[in-house]
Order: C-alpha cells, then sequence, then structure tokens
C-alpha cells in the first residue's frame, strides 16, 4: 500500500517525519518523502539508497491547468517525468475519468506514452472503487492492449491503474474479485491510501492496548488487571512479565516474574529461550539506536 500525499493539519512536523518513515518499513514506490527538506532526511534516514521513488500527481494539479487544457497537464507531466523504466502516476478525475481516458490517454496522448518507456498509471479518486477501477482497466484495454500472463490474466501494455479512494481491508477484496473475475492480472493494479491510513486507524483496529499489568503496594507485587463481563477480548494481561525468544528458532514466549523476585536476571528461563526486551530509553536517556536500514531488515525478517 501507498501513503497518501493529502496535508494533515493534525500532525505536527516531526510526526510527518515519523510517519512517512513508519510507511517506509513497508512500502518504496513513493514520493511522500521527497517533500522533506534534505538535511531533516539526512538526520532520520541514514540509508536513502533502499528507497524508489514514483513521481505522483497531487489531486489539483490538472485543474490549476484549467478544464480546457487537461489534456496539456498530463503531456506537461509526461514530458517532465516520463523515462524509460520509471513511473509515472496522475490523478485523472478531475471533470470525467473515462473521458479522460478514452480521449486523452487512449487517443491524444496514447503514442507519447508508449514512446516515453514509462509505465504510466492511471489515478480515478471518486465514485465507487470497485466499478471505476474495472471500468478504467476496461478503457486502458481497448487503448493499450495487453499481454497474457503464465496464469492466464491479462496484464496491461504501457499503463496500470492506482486507487486510493475508499481504500480499506473490504473494499480492496471486493476490487481484486471484480477485476480478476473479469480476467484482469493484479499486476495492473496498487492501491493508495490518503488521511485514512493515519487517521481512521486507532487501538481498537488490532485491539491493542497498553495497561498497567502489577503493582507494588506496601512492598508488595499484586496484580493488576481487567476483565470486563461485557467484552472478554478486554481482558487484560495479569502480574509481572516478560518476553522470551528462542535463540535458534526464533519463537516468543511470556513468562511471568514471580513476586519474590527482586529483577527480570532472577527469572528462570526456559531451555533456549533468552530475554527478548532490549532497553531503549530509561530515565530520560536513549539508550540503544539503529539505523533506517536495520529496522527494515528486521521488519523484512520478521515477516518472513
Amino acid at each position: 500500500m501507498c501513503p497518501g500525499k493529502r496535508a494533515r493539519p493534525r500532525l505536527v512536523p516531526n510526526d510527518l517525519i515519523c510517519e512517512q518513515l513508519r510507511h517506509r518499513l513497508e512500502v518504496s514506490p513513493r514520493d511522500g518523502i521527497k517533500v522533506l527538506p534534505h538535511d531533516i532526511c539526512i538526520d532520520y534516514l541514514t540509508h536513502v539508497g533502499s528507497l524508489v521513488w514514483c513521481c505522483t500527481s497531487a489531486d489539483l494539479l490538472v485543474p490549476s491547468w484549467g478544464r480546457d487544457n487537461e489534456v496539456e497537464a498530463y503531456r506537461n507531466m509526461l514530458r517532465q517525468f516520463a523515462r524509460p523504466g520509471s513511473i509515472v502516476a496522475v490523478v485523472s478525475d478531475s471533470y470525467d475519468i473515462f473521458h479522460a481516458i478514452r480521449q486523452h490517454w487512449g487517443t491524444t496522448l496514447k503514442q507519447e506514452v508508449i514512446d516515453s518507456g514509462a509505465t504510466v498509471v492511471i489515478r480515478p479518486d471518486s465514485g465507487d472503487p470497485v466499478a471505476v477501477v474495472h471500468q478504467c482497466l476496461d478503457l486502458l484495454d481497448e487503448a493499450f492492449g495487453h499481454s497474457v500472463n503464465g496464469k492466464g490474466y491479462k496484464v496491461l501494455n504501457h499503463v496500470r491503474v492506482i486507487q486510493g479512494d475508499g481504500i480499506n481491508p473490504s473494499s480492496i477484496r471486493a476490487i481484486l474479485e471484480r477485476i480478476t473475475s473479469a480476467g484482469y492480472a493484479t499486476d495492473n493494479l496498487a492501491f493508495g491510501m490518503g488521511g485514512a491510513l493515519l487517521q481512521r486507524l486507532d487501538r481498537d483496529t488490532q485491539k491493542f492496548a497498553l495497561k498497567c499489568s502489577a503493582a507494588r503496594v506496601d512492598g508488595e507485587w499484586i496484580d493488576v488487571y481487567k476483565d470486563p463481563v461485557t467484552d472478554k477480548g478486554k481482558q487484560s494481561k495479569r502480574g509481572r512479565m516478560t518476553l522470551l525468544r528462542h535463540r535458534e528458532y526464533g519463537g516468543f514466549r511470556t513468562v511471568p516474574v514471580p513476586a519474590s523476585a527482586a529483577s527480570l536476571d532472577d527469572v528462570e528461563r526456559p531451555a533456549g529461550y533468552d530475554d527478548a526486551m532490549v532497553t531503549v530509553w530509561e530515565d530520560g536517556r536513549l539508550q540503544r539506536d539503529w539505523t533506517f536500514a536495520e529496522i527494515r531488515a528486521r521488519a523484512d525478517a520478521a515477516r518472513l
């Protein structure tokens, strides 16, 4: 998935940097971080070479040219950014996405798209995502044709589609079911998200919360937990505990810490397990630091 480009007033500059870097752990073909000043990028990102840029037009780029000059706005994007092997994504629904594909991309600019050697990605940004994506693929197929992959699905020549409006797990499933049923490969399509990527997710999305699990009262440790009868999904862990990881197989195990233990070092570990917890920040001081490349490598390893 690709993070959106819209302004997000809720984010202060430091938050914006952190959010964009967080997306970079999982996403490459997007230009969001290019808007950051170079010196800030260097401070936050020591492995810039790992990123891949996709030139993407903003929503209001085409309207700024005026309705009568819509095709010239598209032509300008091609001339400025389309190069052999590059990816150029253009919002094309400022007025009529279907007319833009039939008349502008599929007729007037067709040969320029082909000659550029770039992959031009058409971006609809309104309407019913399932129906609009399917119709866009059909119109692009009529204009540019397709090849057939090894699984028998159609892959468009020179062009693709990216859908960023109204995207969530349910709509992604519905769109993919629709286009594959129509014979199109998923290679033809990319997904993006705007404000919902940052502002429509909360702790309950994955039922995650940080809660106190133990307290020392009058020198004695007691369990602290909640177990509401109205929602067993909110039952929290109780007591002192630590997280162990198997040094050979990589599996994790949460183990209780006896009330008698003075520290985590006194916890008896099962054979093959080591403490997985690392102190990163303590008493106002940063104890551990990692480069962006190291964090990305760890995320990739966990995913595998």
